[in-house]
């Protein structure tokens, strides 16, 4: 299952992959809430994912969600190689109180598109050179220049475009907690992910 506020670094997955929860959400719905909770920008901190270091940006406007995520090849993320931008719309549903404790909030997304960016020339000649990463050779990938990814299978296999996914999370002070995403309402998660690559800060 694939968590709200990380994503992927090259071909390889890091985003938003944790663990397969799964069964049904607690009751216990008290209040309507509004998209107004997750108004603004939420940033990670740097953090190493599968194949170098990532910070994400998740912005929230209205129903619009914007997933910025900036690849890194040091582990101070300084020198970013790629940026990947995975656009969404989401509405927030009622509050309830999960059998841990915590008061959460529904989350439904549906994403939209994604575009990635290249940095550096050693990453555009990379991208270019992989099978899978050049999406069967379709896309070309030029310095500094986005290339819509929406239909390449290292992005649908980590983000399911076009079609509605369902998570919980709630925010405590200027942190945002988050669970991963689950493909139905009936298997919407039950639990928060307290990675800390997956708390993210209000900027």
């Amino acid at each position: 299952m694939k968590s709200i506020f990380r994503t992927f670094y090259l071909s390889l997955p890091l985003m938003l992959l944790a663990g397969c929860g799964g069964g049904s959400s607690d009751n216990n719905t008290t209040v309507a809430a509004t998209q107004t909770m997750l108004e603004g920008a939420w940033q990670s901190p740097c953090f190493q994912g599968n194949n170098g270091y990532e910070i994400n940006i998740n912005t929230f406007t209205n129903e619009n969600n914007v997933n910025t995520v900036n690849a890194y090849d040091d582990s101070a993320c300084l020198n970013n190689v790629l940026t990947l931008t995975v656009k969404a719309v989401f509405s927030v549903a009622g509050s309830k109180t999960l059998t841990t404790g915590e008061t959460v909030n529904d989350l439904d997304i549906i994403f939209e598109s994604a575009v990635i960016k290249l940095k550096t020339n050693a990453t555009v000649t990379f991208f270019n050179a992989d099978t899978i990463l050049n999406c069967n050779g379709t896309k070309t990938y030029v310095l500094n220049q986005e290339v819509d990814v929406s239909t390449c299978t290292y992005i649908t296999d980590m983000v399911t475009i076009g079609s509605k996914q369902y998570a919980i999370f709630f925010i405590d002070q200027n942190k945002l907690y988050s669970s991963g995403f689950a493909d139905s309402d009936a298997l919407r998660p039950i639990a928060i992910d307290y990675t800390p690559s997956n708390i993210v800060t209000k900027l």
